[in-house]
């Protein structure tokens, strides 16, 4: 009798999984600004957002050199006059 309730189970955990949007084909761990977000890429080659929306902490978006490697450039949020000291302020 169980195995009458299994199969109509299995139906609805299917139906209920969310579905992921597609790969966006991006290189894992790159990293961008989208819509003044940093975001960083997945090893699912997805865009992920690392932190809020920079205008919500009075920054910019923008790429700059890493606190632990300055020869890495990292998208994150900071005073727009850093952004604008940085490579002519492009995001």
């Amino acid at each position: 009798m169980r195995i009458h309730w299994i199969t109509p189970m299995i139906a609805l955990a299917v139906v209920g999984c969310p579905r992921q949007k597609p790969p966006d084909g991006c290189t894992p761990g790159d990293q961008v600004c989208r819509n003044d977000q940093p975001v960083v890429c997945s090893d699912s080659q997805r865009w992920i957002p690392v932190m809020r929306k920079c205008a919500l902490m009075g920054a910019q978006c923008c790429r700059v050199p890493s606190y632990y490697d300055r020869n890495r450039l990292v998208s994150t949020c900071v005073r727009p006059e850093t952004c604008a000291a940085q490579d002519g302020g492009s995001p």
